[in-house]
């Protein structure tokens, strides 16, 4: 016998991501405890439009006879705790019809023209993730780095969602969706063989939790690479690794641009001492990496902290890196088995936020956030409980001794709707 799906578990197995853009009154952060780098993340996670319509979707209230009863529907919620933090954080922003609009023919940007809400502290959100189990360094009054706050919260949020749809995919397996008492499959469950270029066969396997489900945020954030290793005594394998964010590599003097870093980071290089698992001896081999699976939200993350042996310590990179505010991935980045799903429109990809980081050593400083806002039709900076407009121009060439980009967000073409009609003049 299954279990019956809960209405939490329905939405979260059925739900078609929005990706229309509400125009949100903008509200500043407060920070009392170091926390510049979760405010300018949550900044960039309330600009964008998938996340706030799924979490604003979600029926996290019972119903009445939910409420007198309980049962698997309440103990889901009360399971829920960084779901149930992002929600109320989301649900502290209200939507407003008509803005100004300050567009950039509009000289006058003054703070009073924004519309702004009050400011406040999100602390459901910073006392959720402080209490759950992969936060091992993240701590009341340290200042933290802004990406892995970022994955720390997209994972948290993920992993509360799969454990409420893992019970439906057990039931679903008892009901004959798995292989019969006595019948055994061959090999690894999480290796297949498939079909590559040129009819030639590929032995692929997945990274990741083979019994995690898909869920709404990793429909929204979730890309996949394709390793590949070649070589000459045998079938190629590949492996697919999902991903929240692309961390791209910037040290290079030849890496100017975010497409340089992009068709650096997808490349392919030699295998020095590869042993073939057949021969067991030591053959040529290359190795390439491209991708598979492009996101609707893809995350660009810039390697400026890195480790230094001359220091013995962490460094920031403080070189410029030009990123665009229409940025198209290049078809050769992409696998072969992907390259017919990706036509032009669904590798273009608009601006829509940007976390910098001020201050010119890795383990200080402050972070703040550029957003593009539809209501209002202009760019907002955000420091903390500090809001002001900016020109797209200083978004885009905000390199300083005390700023550089360091996470870029960007929405892919065909996910735009009507309302998003951002200037990029």
């Amino acid at each position: 016998m299954g279990i019956a799906d809960t209405p939490l578990t329905k939405f979260l197995r059925e739900y078609a991501l929005n990706h229309k853009s509400p125009s949100l009154r903008p509200r500043g952060l407060t920070n009392r405890s170091n926390w510049c780098f979760a405010n300018a993340v949550l900044q960039a996670l309330i600009a964008c439009p998938p996340f706030y319509n799924l979490m604003m979707s979600l029926p996290l209230d019972p119903t009445p006879a939910e409420a007198k009863t309980g049962g698997v529907a309440e103990r889901q919620r009360q399971s829920l705790k960084v779901v149930r933090a992002a929600y109320e954080f989301v649900s502290e922003f209200e939507v407003v019809n008509n803005f100004p609009k300050l567009n950039n023919k509009n000289k006058s940007k003054k703070v009073d023209d924004l519309a702004l809400g009050k400011n406040f502290e999100p602390n459901t959100v910073y006392n959720a993730l402080s209490k759950a189990s992969t936060a091992d360094s993240f701590g009341h009054g340290r200042q933290e780095d802004a990406e892995e706050f970022l994955l720390m919260l997209l994972n948290g949020l993920t992993d509360e969602m799969q454990a409420i749809l893992k019970p439906q995919t057990a039931a679903n397996a008892e009901n004959g969706d798995v292989a019969k008492e006595g019948e055994e499959e061959e090999g690894d469950p999480d290796e297949w063989k498939e079909v590559g270029p040129k009819n030639k066969g590929v032995i692929t396997r997945r990274q990741g939790n083979p019994d995690s489900v898909r869920t709404p945020i990793e429909a929204i954030f979730c890309g996949q690479s394709r390793s590949s290793v070649h070589h000459a005594t045998g079938e190629p394998t590949a492996t697919l690794q999902p991903f929240f964010t692309l961390q791209l590599d910037i040290q290079s003097e030849s890496t100017k641009s975010v497409s340089d870093a992009l068709n650096a980071y997808f490349s392919t290089e030699s295998l020095d001492g590869y042993v073939c698992s057949t021969t067991k001896k030591e053959v040529e081999a290359k190795r390439s990496l491209s991708l598979e699976e492009l996101p609707p939200i893809l995350i660009l993350a810039l390697k400026r902290f890195v480790y230094s042996e001359t220091s013995g310590g962490c460094q920031k990179v403080l070189k410029a890196v030009d990123f665009p505010i229409d940025l198209e991935v290049p078809h050769s980045v992409l696998s072969p088995n992907s390259r017919s799903r990706y036509q032009a429109k669904k590798r273009q990809y608009k601006l829509f936020a940007v976390v910098n980081h001020n201050g010119i050593e890795a383990t200080k400083g402050h972070y703040v956030t550029n957003v593009y806002h539809t209501g209002l039709a202009t760019w907002l900076n955000y420091d903390d409980g500090l809001i002001k407009a900016v020109n797209e121009k200083d978004v885009l060439h905000q390199y300083t001794t005390n700023s550089v980009p360091y996470i870029l967000w960007y929405r892919r073409g065909d996910t735009k709707v009507g309302l998003d009609k951002q200037n990029s003049k």
